[in-house]
């Protein structure tokens, strides 16, 4: 298995006039592993090297129902693209789904503001925070985008430092990073942090198990220290939870960041909040040309149908098919004597310990999957087009390249 000359030039290409060759960090370049793609329906991807790849990586976590999934079934979706994206006045649909996160998915906050990235909801949720409780000071756990305060060199993404450059140090003052589950770091952060505006954090990070205890003491510090308590679910909001760490933890934030997976892979953020931050963006500024465009805010609405539909259940049978599919994979590596391998997670976005954490590891499973036409850094995001038939062929490819490397790695 290799990499056509026609994809291995586009490639090249791209690295002359984009630098390192892609936009996003999370599809950098591996040898060996495509990079470009020219069609996709379902969980398959066919990249520009002419091959279909069965896709692990869920488009970074945005398209849960599966590529192409919404539009075949969503008239109302297809008939917004003739009329294009972007008008003179703020379409209809924007307070459809303003209403419909708040009596559906958060019933307990207030109002909603949208942007288009979750970068962009992290940044206006810190700003509404300081905005409201007139102080500055941050204790943030998890990644939360790539703008300055996440960028000061006190804060870390998957066990490295994010680098600094360009981002003025003063602004390192203004935040403590934690990391998730350590309650005691977390206490002495705010013992540390007199002027706390807010505590964000990640209901989970998908490295650990779900930290009950930790998440409830954010609140009660948060309550404390008069602080908002920021809940980043740009990743695992709707994959934890239809109403998120709410739903999963039974604890309130005073705002949420939803992104990935509420529009199956339209770009879109929601930014949901009480009144007593909100509000307070009435006298920012805190805009976006790009906020209310219509045909994401349609797919959210149409996604949202979807995913709240009780007769269709989707969330519960990627649940099941995910849950058995880490069952299965266990017992199997368990039965041929390579426990140093667990597969672990929650079911809709699985990884295989100690692979994904380990960013060598990584690399190498990566290639080797790819060999195997199946894109996957040992990461596995699950999605409603992923059947049984998939699954099953992935277990037998997992187990094969596992076994290469416990005889080679680890």
């Amino acid at each position: 298995m290799y990499l056509t000359d026609n994809h291995l030039n586009i490639r090249t290409r791209a690295s002359k006039v984009i630098p390192s060759g892609t936009s996003t960090r999370g599809r950098t370049f591996i040898d060996g592993v495509p990079t470009h793609m020219m069609a996709a329906k379902g969980c398959i991807l066919k990249a520009t090297d002419g091959v279909d790849y069965l896709d692990m990586r869920g488009a970074l976590g945005t398209t849960l129902l599966g590529y192409g999934y919404l539009e075949k079934l969503s008239t109302r979706l297809r008939n917004v693209f003739f009329d294009g994206p972007l008008h003179s006045l703020t379409c209809a649909e924007e307070v459809e789904l303003a209403e419909l996160l708040l009596d559906k998915l958060y019933p307990n906050l207030d109002q909603v503001r949208f942007f288009k990235t979750g970068a962009d909801g992290c940044s206006a949720a810190i700003k509404l925070a300081r905005a409201a409780t007139c102080k500055t000071g941050i204790i943030s756990c998890g990644y939360h985008g790539w703008h300055d305060q996440w960028s000061t060199g006190n804060v870390s993404f998957k066990k490295g430092a994010i680098p600094s450059m360009g981002v003025p140090s003063i602004l390192s003052s203004y935040i403590i990073e934690v990391e998730y589950g350590d309650v005691v770091a977390l206490k002495k952060a705010a013992s540390d942090m007199p002027d706390l505006a807010a505590i964000i954090t990640v209901p989970l990070d998908w490295d650990y198990s779900p930290d009950h205890a930790f998440i409830k003491e954010c609140r009660k510090i948060s309550t404390q220290l008069e602080a908002a308590l920021i809940f980043d679910e740009v990743f695992c909001g709707i994959r934890l939870d239809i109403k998120g760490g709410f739903g999963f933890f039974g604890v309130e934030p005073d705002l949420v960041i939803l992104s990935k997976s509420i529009a199956n892979g339209y770009p879109i953020s929601a930014l949901i909040g009480k009144n007593f931050y909100l509000e307070c963006s009435k006298k920012l500024l805190m805009s976006s040309t790009y906020a209310t465009d219509r045909i994401a805010i349609v797919a959210a609405l149409e996604t949202l149908r979807l995913l709240l539909d009780e007769e269709k259940d989707i969330l519960n049978v990627i649940r099941q098919r995910g849950l058995k599919f880490k069952n299965r994979v266990n017992q199997k590596l368990n039965q041929a004597n390579m426990n140093q391998f667990e597969m672990v997670g929650q079911p809709l976005a699985l990884r295989l310990s100690p692979i994904y954490i380990n960013q060598n590891l990584s690399k190498k499973f990566a290639q080797e999957m790819a060999k195997e036409r199946v894109l996957s850094n040992g990461l596995f995001l699950l999605n409603y087009c992923h059947t049984e038939a998939h699954l099953n062929q992935l277990e037998d490819i997992l187990l094969k390249i596992a076994s290469k490397f416990a005889g080679q790695y680890i």
